[in-house]
C-alpha cells in the first residue's frame, strides 16, 4: 500500500510546482527543470514496476520505455548544470547523445 502513495506525493508536489509559478513567475526556470527530473525519473520507475507482471514480450517494451525516460535525466541535469556555470549549451552538441539514446 506504501507503494501506491508515491505516485500521488509525486504528482502532488508537481501541482505544488505549478502553484508556486503561476504566483512566482521568477521561479520558472528553476522548479520547471527540477520538476523534468522528478516526471522522467518516476516515469522511469512506473514503467520497470509496471512491467514486471507483464509477458516477457510486453514486458521487455516496457523496460525499454523505462530506459529511454531515465536515459534523458542526466542530459537535462549536465545542461542545466552547464548553463548555470555560464558554458553556450549548443542545440546540436554532445548531449544529444542522451536524448538519442532515449
Amino acid at each position: 500500500m506504501k507503494y501506491r502513495l508515491v505516485p500521488g506525493a509525486v504528482i502532488a508536489l508537481l501541482i505544488v510546482f505549478v502553484a508556486a509559478i503561476l504566483l512566482v513567475p521568477e521561479w520558472e526556470e528553476t522548479l520547471g527543470f527540477i520538476g523534468l527530473v522528478i516526471g522522467m525519473t518516476t516515469a522511469g520507475v512506473l514503467y520497470v514496476r509496471r512491467s514486471r507482471s507483464l509477458k516477457a514480450p510486453e514486458r521487455r517494451v516496457w523496460r525499454l520505455m523505462a530506459i529511454g525516460t531515465v536515459l534523458v535525466v542526466p542530459g537535462v541535469v549536465i545542461a542545466a548544470i552547464l548553463q548555470e556555470l555560464g558554458v553556450q549549451v549548443p542545440a546540436i552538441g554532445p548531449l544529444d547523445g542522451f536524448f538519442l539514446g532515449a
